[in-house]
């Protein structure tokens, strides 16, 4: 943000005052010299003896002066980075008392951004008194030398004091532009980091002419696929498995077991490092990425919703997208209740990351926008995380009824969401351990049967009724009121 804003403004600041400044002080500059010139060469000569000098302070000005914009520019960003980070996060620091603490380190930060300002003042505060000097020096040499020849009656007193006049006009544009290079290294060090920004190279790249468009039928297949996010610390290792279109499939596993990756992979936030990701038998990097893109709709565990209103976050800049099936989408997922009771119902203004909702508003709102882009494929990320039991019992029900023509990929630590799915993968450290259904699972008594023991240890927390095919002591039931059967 500070490279946006900060440093955009740096660079437009020399533009539309340091260029045309600079531009008119080197014609000035230019014109007298060759009127000195043209009155005296070897005068002129012993004038620009002080030249070298000058870019001998310029030079060290500039080496010092861009390290320290530098270091005032990525402090400038910190103190941004903070004060935005404790904005949004200030009921955290309310809650645990750490007002105080917060207060010390952001003191230590501004500190040490006016620290960096401090040295890049000093640079600033030596060069420009030396240019001053320089051109002292400038015209002190014009009379040592001027008047040696005044005396020897090689020049008249009356063109040495033109020179001398000239001498001090010669030098003002200098300071000008000496002033006007403070502005041109902020403005480098500006356009340096932007640049730097601009530079970064796109890692997912459209294919000029794509294999594959339009809408998705859904069959997913993951072949060997291997990936890490740095280095070789793989995340996923030779995982495979496919599903078929209209199918229903769980992720679950320990956090870190690589669940939340595959999504990412399969809207292709991420390319994989060998391998090979079908949609529809082909390679997601064949594909078109904004159609691919396209297919998908997804529910997150953390919900972002935009300035605007309700009606605007669930259409989210679809203009093809009714006021009906906005409405229905809202229905489909008992959101319409609630906003319906809200000041202006679907066009009630949204605050800033939905602020004024709670957590779980927030989230059916979420569940209505995906239902609206109608998309082939469904990812549920730990969406019901947020929502009480009862709410999840309702949208539970809009969900399997949305899910009946679309592949669905569902990610969730709480097993209650995920024991209707046709199937579930079970993940430990990106490795799949095992694959089946609910009870199937059960049935092994393996990874998943131990995480659902886990779970619902507690007996006196469950309320539905699971039949185990084995005369074993079965784990407890699982909770929210829903019934299973083998």
């Amino acid at each position: 943000m500070t490279r946006l804003t900060n440093d955009v403004d740096s660079l437009n600041e020399l533009f539309t005052q340091g260029v045309t400044d600079v531009l008119g002080d080197v014609v000035m500059i230019v014109a007298i010299i060759g009127v000195m010139l043209w009155m005296d060469v070897r005068l002129t000569l012993v004038t620009l003896l002080t030249v070298p000098m000058l870019f001998a302070a310029t030079t060290w000005f500039r080496k010092g002066a861009r390290r320290g914009y530098d270091m005032v520019r990525t402090r400038i960003a910190r103190i941004n980075a903070f004060l935005q980070e404790h904005f949004a996060g200030a009921q955290t620091v309310q809650i645990f008392n750490a007002e105080a603490k917060s207060l010390q380190k952001f003191e230590a930060i501004n500190d040490d951004y006016r620290k960096a300002n401090i040295d890049t003042i000093f640079f600033y505060a030596v060069f420009f008194p030396l240019v001053d000097f320089i051109g002292a020096v400038g015209i002190a040499l014009v009379i040592w030398y001027g008047g040696y020849r005044v005396m020897n009656g090689a020049l008249t007193l009356g063109a040495l004091v033109a020179f001398i006049q000239y001498s001090g006009f010669l030098f003002q544009p200098i300071r000008d532009i000496s002033d006007k290079y403070n502005v041109l290294q902020a403005a480098v060090v500006a356009s340096h980091r932007i640049f730097k920004t601009l530079d970064l190279p796109v890692a997912i790249k459209n294919l000029e002419t794509p294999l594959k468009s339009g809408r998705a039928r859904g069959y997913i297949e993951f072949q060997n696929v291997w990936f890490a996010y740095k280095d070789d610390d793989w995340v996923l290792k030779d995982v495979s498995f496919a599903v078929s279109p209209g199918q229903s499939v769980a992720l679950v596993g320990h956090t870190g077991s690589g669940k939340t990756t595959i999504t990412n992979l399969l809207m292709r936030f991420y390319d994989i490092h060998s391998g090979h990701i079908l949609l529809d038998g082909v390679d997601l990097r064949d594909w078109d990425l904004q159609s691919l893109r396209e297919n998908f709709a997804v529910v997150l565990q953390d919900i972002f919703l935009f300035s605007g209103t309700v009606e605007s976050n669930i259409r989210l800049g679809r203009n093809d997208i009714s006021d009906e099936r906005v409405t229905w989408a809202a229905k489909e997922v008992h959101a319409n209740k609630f906003i319906e009771r809200l000041n202006h119902g679907y066009r009630t203004e949204v605050k800033e990351r939905g602020a004024g909702l709670s957590v779980g508003q927030k989230q059916l709102i979420s569940f209505a926008r995906a239902l609206a882009f109608d998309p082939a494929l469904l990812i549920l990320d730990e969406a019901t995380s947020s929502i009480d039991t009862e709410t999840e019992q309702l949208i539970q029900q809009a969900i399997e009824r949305v899910m009946r023509d679309r592949t669905s990929i569902v990610v969730a630590h709480r097993l209650s969401t995920v024991q209707r799915a046709d199937r579930i993968i079970v993940l430990h450290h990106g490795e799949i351990r095992e694959q089946g259904n609910h009870q199937q699972l059960l049935a092994e008594r393996g990874l998943y049967w131990m995480l659902y023991k886990l779970q619902y240890a507690d007996g006196a927390r469950s309320q539905a009724v699971t039949t185990l095919p084995t005369d074993e002591e079965e784990p407890a039931p699982a909770t929210g009121g829903l019934q299973f059967s083998e």
